[in-house]
């Protein structure tokens, strides 16, 4: 009687165990997360290709967060993120998507930034404050380009020019060549010159600079001066012309007096010199005369003075002392 009964039991569990394989499955057992009082944060990135659920969230190479889920929205990747309610993040922090190795999972990296102000539950940050890490796909993708088609290929392009362009020429390339070290050594041993060149360049800017409002009225001035100057050039040239001929006669009377004018320079040469020797008599003379002036100006209240002189004159006026004393006339 015991078989039958064994073979129900049997029979029951087995249909028991068939029925809850669909239900009691990996994907629906809860898993922790290894948050502590965690708080969701929102973030946009251009790209998330490879970027898991669950993938870890990490500062400093120590997780903070996990990913907890990836959908799109405005054709950017919506990765909301589960934090460690422990650690405060500041309004400004960026988040990277970088590889463990370069071959391995992506994982968000934060980076913190500097504002006081803090990330909470239910922030959004957009992408302008996302980066993503190169990969070795994208490395491998820049080589290939590089290689198959890029700049390989054009700097093949160059070297071939460069040669053309020399071909039979490199006399003449290496004559400029030292020419060119010639030059760079004159420089250099000009260095001083052309220092005090720039430096006198720098100051003459910046006095043009301390006086732009003078030059801007004078660049406004000259309009009308050139217009002035246009209208009449026909009398303009005819003055041009006139003191050329004046400047002929000018030289000329220059030429005929130079002789004259130096001798007289000459000679009074010496009544400077006595001028100048007896400065201190000249300029009492010079102060009496003015004096006198004043007082002639309060004796004769009119424009005239009539004068009555008596001028009494020896046998000897006009003749030299010698002749004078002798009484001889020569």
């Amino acid at each position: 009687m015991k078989s039958p009964v064994r073979l129900v039991s049997l029979l029951l569990s087995a249909v028991l165990l068939a029925s809850g394989c669909s239900v009691l499955n990996a994907e629906n057992i809860p898993v922790s997360t290894g948050v502590e009082d965690p708080y969701d944060v929102t973030v946009f990135f251009p790209d998330a290709l490879n970027l898991a659920n669950g993938a870890a969230v990490k500062i400093d190479g120590a997780t903070v967060g996990r990913v907890e889920e990836i959908t799109t929205e405005n054709f950017e990747a919506k990765v909301l993120l589960n934090m460690d309610g422990k650690t405060k993040l500041p309004s400004d922090t960026v988040f990277r998507l970088r590889p463990t190795t370069a071959l391995g999972e992506l994982f968000v990296e934060v980076i913190r930034g500097d504002r006081k102000k803090l990330l909470t539950s239910g922030a959004v940050v957009q992408s302008a404050q996302t980066r993503t890490a190169p990969t070795v796909e994208d490395g491998l993708a820049a080589a290939s380009l590089l290689i198959n088609g890029g700049s390989l290929s054009q700097i093949k392009t160059i070297v071939a020019e460069v040669n053309t362009a020399l071909d039979g020429r490199k006399g003449t390339v290496k004559d400029f060549i030292n020419n060119s070290g010639s030059l760079i050594h004159t420089l250099n041993a000009s260095k001083a010159d052309i220092d005090e060149f720039l430096s006198s360049l720098a100051r003459t800017s910046t006095l043009l600079n301390e006086r732009e409002g003078k030059i801007n009225r004078a660049i406004r001035l000259v309009g009308p001066v050139s217009e002035v100057i246009r209208r009449n050039s026909g009398e303009v040239t005819e003055l041009l012309q006139e003191l050329q001929g004046m400047s002929e006669n000018v030289d000329a009377l220059v030429s005929a007096t130079k002789g004259d004018v130096t001798a007289t320079a000459e000679e009074i040469g010496p009544v400077l010199d006595t001028l100048s020797t007896n400065s201190t008599q000249a300029k009492a003379m010079l102060i009496k005369a003015t004096r006198l002036s004043g007082l002639i100006d309060r004796a004769v209240p009119t424009e005239y003075l009539n004068l009555s002189l008596v001028l009494r004159l020896s046998a000897d006026f006009g003749l030299p002392r010698s002749a004078a004393r002798t009484g001889v006339v020569r």
